[in-house]
């Protein structure tokens, strides 16, 4: 029914190339926002941050008009002072190529 929606606070942008993400992931990216009360929470790996990322119904416009190689990780950047983080070990693992799953399997 119309206007019977939940309002959404939050959307989480991710990949399907990452093997290793879980609910956990998604779990501990919602608690870090509860906590720190900012409006960005992402995977940090690799010394670097990336996705899974949590982005607050503030950023949706910005999302929106993304494209190219302006991602997420640009988006980021530009509003780093509403950014936390939490840590993905094995955020960086992403099966891109046949070798890469070879690799991973092995």
């Amino acid at each position: 029914m119309i206007g019977l929606e939940p309002e959404i606070e939050n959307v989480i942008v991710t990949v399907t190339d990452q093997p290793f993400v879980t609910a956990d992931i998604f779990n501990s990216l919602h608690e870090q926002q509860l906590k720190t009360g900012k409006n960005i929470i992402a995977c940090s790996y690799a010394e670097t941050i990336g996705k899974p990322a949590l982005f607050n119904t503030q950023y949706f416009d910005e999302l929106d008009l993304l494209e190219g190689g302006h991602g997420a990780k640009h988006l980021m950047a530009k509003h780093i002072n509403d950014v936390a983080t939490i840590q993905f070990a094995l955020g960086d693992i992403d099966i891109d190529t046949e070798t890469d799953y070879k690799n991973l399997i092995d």
